[in-house]
C-alpha cells in the first residue's frame, strides 16, 4: 500500500507527500524485498525533486539491499535513479550505460513491464540526443508492443517520445499524427508539457497562430516552479518565445527563453536545452541584450565542455558563431545538423549565416545558405521562419532564387506525405492496420491516425477507395 500511495503521489507532482508515505512504510517491519523497494522509490522522488546527492546515496542502499534480498526491481529502479541523475547533467553516454544494465537486471520478466518501458523510452531518447540511432528501429517496435500492455500512461509517454523523435528529424507531420493518436492525456508531467510544447511549436512555425495560441493556454498558467516541470518545459518556452517574437516583442521572447540560465542546480536538466540556448542567444543579440547573449553562449559551451556530445558541441558553435558574428562557426554547426538529420537546427543555423554573409557583403554563400534554409523550412511548411529569413536577410540584399521545392498542396495525392504514402501504398496491397504498423514500426493507433488523414486528404470513404487512387500513383516497392 505504502508504495501504491508513494507512487501515485509522485506521478501527480506531490513529492513531500510521497516521501512522507515511504519514510512511515520503512519505519515499519517489511520483507527485505518490500524494504528495498520503498528505498529504491524514495530515490527516484529524492532525484525528480533535484536532491541529487541524497537520491545517489538512497539509490545505492537500494542496490545494496535489492541484491541481498534478492530483489530485481528495486535493483532495477536503483539503477534507473542512477541513470537520470547522469541524464540531468547532460551525460547521455553514462545515462546509456546505467540504462543498460538496469535492463540486464530486469530481464524480460513481466512484472517488471512498466519500469522495463519507461528504460527502454529512456535509451531511445539517450541515442538520438547522442545522434546513435543505429539499430533504434528495432528497439522502437519493441516499445511500441510493450506500451500496448502497460496501459494509458506509458501508451501517451510513448506516443509523446515518438513525436519528438520525429520533430527534431523534421518528421512534423509525422510527429503530429503520433500525438493525435493519444485518446486521451493521462498523467504526468512530461506528456503534458512536452504534449503542448511540441504542438504549440509545431504550429507557431507553421504560422498557425489559432492553433499555437489554443495549446499556449493550456500551459501559460503553469508556473514551471517545480523542477519535474522545469526538466520538461524546453518545448514550451521555445513556443512561447516564438510566439513573442512574431508578435514583434524580441525582448519579451528573451525573457520566455530565460528560465533556460538559471542555476546548474535548476537549469541543467532541463530537455532540448541545447536547442533552447542558441535560440536565447540569437534573440538576446537581436533585442540588443548582450549580456544575456554572453550568459547563453558560456553556458551553452560549459555544458557541451561538462558532457561532450556532438549535437552540444554544435549547438555551442552557433552561439559562438551568432555571438562573435562569424558564418563559419555557423556552417561548422550546419555540418553537423545536416549528417544527424537535425532539420529545424540546420535550417536556423543556414539562416544565421546567411545574416551574417550578407553583413560581409559576401552576398555568393549569404544567398547559398539562404536558398539551403528556404529549401528547408519549406519541406517543414514553417511558414514563420520563411518570413523572418527573408526579413533578416532583405537589408543586405539577399534575394534567394526563385526556384526552390514547391510547397506541399493540402488536398488530393500530392498533399500526402511521406508516410502517409507508405500507409495508403500498404492499404492498397490489402494489409491491415496490424501489418501496416509492424511494417513502419507504428503502433495500431497511429495508423489508423494516417488512415483517417488520407480519407480526408482524398476525399475518400473507404479504404477501397483509397486503394483506386494509390493504382493511378504506382511505385516499385513498399517496405
Amino acid at each position: 500500500m505504502s508504495w501504491v500511495l508513494a507512487y501515485t503521489s509522485l506521478r501527480t507532482g506531490h513529492s513531500a507527500e510521497a516521501l512522507e508515505v515511504l519514510a512511515s512504510g520503512l519505519a515499519a517491519a517489511l520483507a527485505p524485498g518490500w524494504h528495498a523497494r520503498l528505498l529504491s522509490l524514495t530515490a527516484l522522488v529524492q532525484a525528480v525533486d533535484l536532491d541529487t546527492a541524497t537520491a545517489l546515496t538512497t539509490a545505492a542502499s537500494a542496490i545494496e539491499a535489492g541484491r541481498a534480498a534478492p530483489d530485481r526491481f528495486a535493483v532495477g529502479m536503483g539503477l534507473h535513479v542512477m541513470s537520470l541523475d547522469r541524464s540531468f547533467v547532460g551525460d547521455e553516454l553514462g545515462n546509456r550505460g546505467l540504462i543498460d544494465q538496469a535492463l540486464t537486471v530486469l530481464g524480460d520478466d513481466r512484472e517488471h513491464l512498466d519500469l522495463r518501458l519507461l528504460l527502454l523510452c529512456n535509451r531511445i531518447v539517450a541515442d538520438v540526443n547522442l545522434d546513435e540511432t543505429a539499430g533504434i528501429d528495432e528497439r522502437i517496435i519493441l516499445v511500441r508492443e510493450l506500451a500496448e500492455q502497460a496501459g494509458a500512461a506509458r501508451f501517451t509517454q510513448v506516443h509523446v517520445m515518438m513525436a519528438a523523435h520525429y520533430f527534431l528529424l523534421g518528421r512534423w507531420d509525422d510527429a503530429l499524427s503520433e500525438l493525435e493518436s493519444i485518446p486521451e492525456l493521462s498523467e504526468g508531467r512530461y506528456s503534458f508539457l512536452t504534449l503542448h510544447g511540441l504542438l504549440a511549436l509545431i504550429a507557431g512555425h507553421r504560422d498557425d497562430r489559432t492553433t499555437a495560441a489554443v495549446h499556449l493556454k493550456a500551459v501559460r498558467t503553469e508556473p514551471l516552479a517545480i523542477a519535474d516541470d522545469r526538466r520538461n518545459a524546453g518545448y514550451v518556452l521555445l513556443a512561447r518565445a516564438l510566439a513573442c517574437e512574431r508578435d514583434g516583442l524580441p525582448a519579451q521572447a528573451v525573457a520566455e527563453l530565460s528560465p533556460v540560465l538559471l542555476s546548474p542546480g535548476t537549469g541543467l536538466e532541463m530537455n532540448v536545452r541545447y536547442m533552447c540556448l542558441p535560440e536565447l542567444t540569437r534573440l538576446a543579440l537581436a533585442a540588443g541584450d548582450r549580456e544575456t547573449a554572453l550568459s547563453a553562449t558560456q553556458q551553452c559551451q560549459a555544458e557541451a565542455d561538462e558532457a561532450p556530445m556532438p549535437v552540444k558541441d554544435a549547438a555551442a558553435a552557433r552561439c559562438q558563431g551568432l555571438l562573435e558574428r562569424d558564418p563559419l562557426r555557423l556552417l561548422t554547426a550546419a555540418e553537423h545538423y545536416r549528417s544527424a538529420g537535425r532539420r529545424l537546427e540546420l535550417a536556423n543555423a543556414l539562416e544565421d549565416a546567411s545574416v551574417l554573409f550578407g553583413e560581409a557583403n559576401d552576398l555568393v554563400r549569404a544567398r547559398a545558405a539562404l536558398s539551403e534554409a528556404i529549401e528547408v523550412y519549406t519541406e517543414l511548411r514553417a511558414d514563420w521562419d520563411i518570413r523572418r529569413a527573408d526579413a533578416r536577410t532583405r537589408p543586405y540584399g539577399v534575394r534567394r532564387g526563385q526556384r526552390g521545392r514547391r510547397a506541399r498542396p493540402t488536398t488530393g495525392w500530392e498533399s500526402l506525405t511521406p508516410t502517409e504514402l507508405r500507409v495508403a501504398h500498404l492499404v492498397a496491397q490489402g494489409r491491415s492496420n496490424p501489418d501496416i504498423a509492424a511494417a513502419l514500426f507504428l503502433s495500431r493507433r497511429t495508423v489508423q491516425t494516417h488512415v483517417s488523414h488520407i480519407l480526408v486528404k482524398l476525399a475518400a470513404h473507404s479504404r477501397s477507395e483509397i486503394a483506386r487512387e494509390a493504382a493511378h500513383h504506382p511505385v516499385s516497392t513498399v517496405d
